[in-house]
């Protein structure tokens, strides 16, 4: 059986992941795709769990490395878990890829049965005062740009 979060964790991780995460999550075009990846290899009995297991990846609970290792947990057959595994990493992780990279910069990942709550990549990085230059001044741009929003004034006569 497959872990799955409380409505209490679910929601303070929701809350903290980028909106492309969050659209990706909630998605119906998602659905479909682990849904046909699952009809493709009639594994449909094990639809539930793949879903939470593709969920915990969005939300940064599992790392992606160990989607395939859990699929296979569910699966009987080693070869259809690649297989649901390849076509859900493929429509649905692939184009969050970049998003999906910072929750685990590092190679060596936690498992999903050592941690279940995560801290926000970009807290972690504040509080180990390891932001470069580059992110402070793109946010004190993206600030500046904010608080200082004018319609524009000149308008010309046509």
């Amino acid at each position: 059986m497959v872990q799955k979060l409380s409505s209490e964790q679910f929601w303070k991780i929701y809350q903290k992941i980028a909106p492309e995460l969050k659209e990706t999550y909630s998605s119906e075009e998602t659905g479909n795709n682990i849904y046909s990846a699952c009809e493709k290899n009639d594994v449909l009995d094990n639809l539930e769990d793949i879903i939470i297991l593709t969920g915990n990846v969005l939300l940064g609970v599992l790392p992606q490395n160990d989607f395939q290792e859990e699929v296979e947990k569910i699966c009987t057959d080693a070869q259809v878990a690649k297989k649901v595994s390849q076509e859900i990493n493929r429509f649905v992780f692939l184009p969050v890829q970049n998003l999906l990279q910072n929750f685990y910069p590092e190679k060596n990942s936690q498992s999903l049965t050592q941690s279940v709550v995560l801290k926000n990549p970009v807290e972690e990085k504040i509080e180990n005062e390891e932001i470069t230059e580059k992110e402070v001044s793109s946010e004190k741009t993206k600030n500046f740009l904010k608080n200082n929003k004018k319609e524009d004034t000149y308008r010309e006569e046509v």
